[in-house]
């Protein structure tokens, strides 16, 4: 009897330990993709591509996304959602030089997954015939280089352009 207790306590303990582990393999944050138009906002994804977060990383970006409420977790459905309130607040508008810049870390980088946020804000912006141009990079930078980054009230992503072109 104390014998088939210890078993079934180490079945259901194992089987608690499997669920946790896989509850946190896929739940999360894997990937960290930073949309740069002029507000910064950096949205990261689980394994299964549904955000975990975004955030803005600077004043515009807090600003653009204060009444923003996450409807649907969907990768998909956030970056359509983010390119049009962008439209709709004239931060991406008709007529004018559009340029969107996507960057992931290169210790987290999924071609995959930039390929096919490159590819959905282009079709979308093509549906709404906006120009622009797209264009991503995968780079590393340290905490020293995001604190100076934040400093500055950039992406880690625009820091890196400046301090190339400098």
């Amino acid at each position: 009897m104390k014998r088939k207790k210890i078993l079934t306590g180490g079945i259901l303990a194992g089987i608690l330990g499997i669920s946790l582990a896989l509850f946190l393999i896929f739940t999360l944050p894997v990937n960290t993709l930073t949309l740069d138009i002029n507000p910064s906002i950096q949205v990261t994804t689980n394994r299964l591509d549904r955000v975990v977060s975004i955030e803005p990383l600077n004043q515009d970006a807090k600003e653009l996304l204060e009444d923003f409420t996450l409807r649907d977790k969907d990768l998909d459905s956030v970056i359509n959602d983010l390119t049009d309130l962008m439209i709709l607040t004239g931060h991406i508008a008709g007529g004018q030089d559009n340029m969107v810049m996507i960057t992931v870390k290169d210790d987290n980088v999924d071609p995959q997954l930039l390929n096919r946020v490159n590819q959905m804000i282009a079709a979308y912006l093509q549906n709404k015939q906006i120009e622009a141009t797209i264009f991503n990079q995968s780079i590393s930078y340290t905490n020293a280089q995001v604190k100076t980054a934040e400093q500055y009230d950039v992406s880690p992503g625009k820091m890196q352009l400046i301090q190339k072109l400098i």
